[in-house]
C-alpha cells in the first residue's frame, strides 16, 4: 500500500465524534447517529437545535446550517484550515496517535468555545460594519503568499474586507465581544445572486503580516447563513463569462485565467452542485438528475457560465440506486465526485436558461494549486474539461 493511502485509511478510522470534540464541538450519539452544533459555521451554538448530523460508523456528516458535508477528513480540512485533504489526514492521524483525553485537554486550553453563545449571524451583524476594504491591507499579502495577484480581477480585492480583530468564536449570551479572543481576518461578505449582501460572511484568520493563516485551530469559519449565497469577488452586470468556483482563492485563480469580470465563490460543494433526486430511502439515483427543489447558487439571466470543479475532494461512501437495485457504501473517489458535481451543477444552471461549461484542474488540485504549479513551470498535463 502507498504511504499516502495508508494515511488516508488510518485517518478515516478516526471517529467523527472525536474529531469534532478535538475542534471544540460536542456531538451526542445515539446508535449510529450523532448530532450537535456546527463548529464550522456556529449554527446551533445559541439554540437547542442540532443542525450538524453525522453517522458514527462511516464518519459522514452534514451541517444543515452552512450546507457543508463530507467525511471526517473533509471536516478536519475545513475546521483546521488545511491546504489539502492529505494535510488534514495527517493531522487526524497525529491527533489519533495521542491519548484522546490529552488532546481534548490541550485543545480546551487553547480554543474551546463557551456553551450558550450568541448565534454566528449576530457576530456577523455586529462586526461586518466595522470591516474595511481589503485594498492596501494584509489581505493583499495573503494573496501574494498564495501565488495570486491581488490585482488579477477588476477592482482588485475591493470585493473583500479586512478586520484587524475579528472574534475567533462567538461569545456567551450573557457576555460580550470583549470576552473572546480576536484575530486579524480576511472577511468575505456573503451576497445573493443580485449582489445584495446578507448578514453573513466567510472569515480567514491571518497572521499579522498576512503571509500565512493565524495560529488558531479553526483558521476558516462561516458566520451566518451561506447556502444559496456566494462571495462576489468581482461583479459586472451582464458580463460574460460568469465564473463560479468553490473556494475564494480557487475562484480567484480561475477568474483571473479567464479574464472574467464577474466571479463568485460559493464556498461549498453543495452550494456548487445543488441537490440530486433521491430514492425512497435517500439513495442517490443513477444516472444522476438535479433536484429542482434543491438548487445551488444560481444567477438568473446569466448566459455563459464557467463552473470550476475542484479535483481535490475527499472520497465518500454513498448508497446508490441504479435500475431499481440498491448498492450500499459505494465509494465515490475524487474523480467520481468531481464528475457528479459537474453533472448536477450544469443541469441546475441549464434549468434557468444558462449555457454552463464545467472545467477542472489536475486531480488532487484546486485552481489555486494549478495556478501555483503553472507559475513554477509544472503546469498540470492532465487538466480536463467536462462540458456537459
Amino acid at each position: 500500500m502507498h504511504r499516502d493511502d495508508d494515511i488516508f485509511a488510518r485517518a478515516r478510522a478516526v471517529s467523527i465524534v472525536e474529531a469534532v470534540r478535538a475542534r471544540g464541538g460536542s456531538l451526542k450519539a445515539r446508535g449510529d447517529a450523532a448530532r450537535g452544533a456546527c463548529v464550522l459555521c456556529g449554527a446551533g451554538e445559541k439554540s437547542k437545535s442540532a443542525p450538524f448530523s453525522a453517522k458514527v460508523k462511516d464518519g459522514l456528516w452534514k451541517c444543515h446550517g452552512c450546507g457543508q458535508s463530507g467525511d471526517v477528513i473533509k471536516f478536519e480540512k475545513l475546521a483546521g484550515g488545511h491546504a489539502s485533504a492529505l494535510d488534514a489526514a495527517r493531522a487526524l492521524v497525529g491527533d489519533a496517535a495521542r491519548p484522546a483525553a490529552v488532546a481534548r485537554q490541550a485543545h480546551h486550553q487553547r480554543e474551546r468555545p463557551e456553551p450558550d453563545t450568541v448565534d454566528s449571524s449576530d457576530v456577523a451583524k455586529l462586526f461586518l460594519p466595522e470591516a474595511v476594504s481589503a485594498v492596501g491591507t494584509i489581505v493583499e499579502q495573503w494573496f501574494w503568499a498564495r501565488g495570486l495577484d491581488p490585482n488579477g480581477l477588476p477592482g482588485g480585492v475591493s470585493g473583500l474586507l479586512f478586520h484587524p480583530a475579528w472574534p475567533v468564536w462567538a461569545w456567551k449570551v450573557d457576555g460580550g465581544p470583549d470576552d473572546v479572543p480576536r484575530c486579524p481576518a480576511m472577511v468575505a461578505p456573503i451576497s445573493g445572486p443580485t449582489g445584495l449582501r446578507w448578514p453573513a460572511c466567510h472569515v480567514t484568520y491571518l497572521r499579522g503580516d498576512g503571509r500565512a493563516k493565524a495560529a488558531v485551530k479553526t483558521a476558516r469559519k462561516m458566520f451566518g447563513r451561506v447556502a444559496g449565497g456566494a462571495v462576489w469577488l468581482c461583479r459586472t452586470a451582464g458580463a460574460n463569462p460568469l465564473v463560479v468556483g468553490e473556494g475564494i482563492e480557487s475562484a480567484w485563480a480561475l477568474g483571473t485565467a479567464h479574464g472574467a469580470r464577474s466571479v463568485a465563490a460559493v464556498l461549498s460543494v453543495e452550494n456548487m452542485q445543488g441537490g440530486a433526486l433521491r430514492g425512497p430511502h435517500k439513495e442517490l439515483l443513477l444516472p444522476v438528475a438535479a433536484d429542482p427543489a434543491k438548487p445551488p447558487f444560481l444567477v438568473p439571466g446569466a448566459r455563459d457560465v464557467i463552473l470550476g470543479i475542484d479535483a481535490d475532494m475527499s472520497p465518500v461512501r454513498v448508497h446508490v440506486m441504479a435500475g431499481g437495485v440498491v448498492q450500499r457504501d459505494v465509494v465515490f473517489d475524487a474523480a467520481l465526485r468531481a464528475d457528479l458535481c459537474a453533472q448536477l451543477a450544469t443541469q441546475h444552471w441549464r434549468r434557468i436558461g444558462a449555457a454552463p461549461r464545467a472545467v477542472r484542474p489536475d486531480w488532487g488540485q484546486d485552481f489555486n494549486d494549478a495556478a501555483v504549479a503553472a507559475a513554477k513551470g509544472f503546469a498540470a498535463p492532465d487538466a480536463g474539461e467536462d462540458g456537459r
